[in-house]
């Protein structure tokens, strides 16, 4: 995972021409390389750059915002389209209220723990959306509670919200 605003432009064209080592594929992360400030024209040489990655290089563009809908960079916008009519683009918006909620209950049913519904609200509020995180403390509950039910009470003596999880 390469961070796209601190990327210069000789790492990012080394990076993207590198072949696999000991595999016939390898996966390249760029995060938030179109959203960052960028000096002019990088990301046309970035958009150039694309065009030399063998079919050997799997390449993600993450960026932690969606499509703006005015753009502070025209070439940041050149790039987008570009991206979305040269590569199979999916936005993956992050899961909140009841589609949220649905998923955290399908992750407790798959360890046979059953949530009361303000466990569930409040579980679903720790973790901010963050269904790996939700795992983990339903896991905790379940060794907690016996695989029964959990209740509010016990996601709080058991469970650490997400900005308590990231010590960085």
């Amino acid at each position: 995972v390469l961070e796209g605003v601190a990327l210069d432009e000789e790492t990012l064209h080394r990076v993207l021409r590198a072949s696999p080592f000991l595999a016939r594929k390898r996966m390249i992360v760029l995060k938030n390389i179109l959203s960052g400030s960028r000096r002019k024209g990088q990301l046309g040489e970035f958009c150039e750059a694309l065009k030399k990655v063998g079919e050997t290089t799997v390449l993600i563009v993450s960026e932690d915002a969606g499509k703006p809908k005015t753009w502070k960079y025209s070439e940041a916008k050149v790039a987008w389209e570009y991206l979305e009519k040269q590569a199979q683009a999916e936005e993956f918006k992050p899961l909140s209220g009841a589609r949220l909620e649905a998923a955290i209950t399908a992750q407790a049913k798959a360890q046979d723990l059953t949530l009361d519904k303000d466990a569930l609200e409040l579980l679903a509020l720790l973790c901010s959306g963050d269904l790996g995180q939700s795992e983990q403390e339903i896991n905790k509950l379940a060794a907690f509670c016996g695989k029964l039910r959990a209740t509010a009470e016990d996601v709080k003596t058991v469970c650490i919200d997400s900005a308590q999880a990231n010590i960085f």
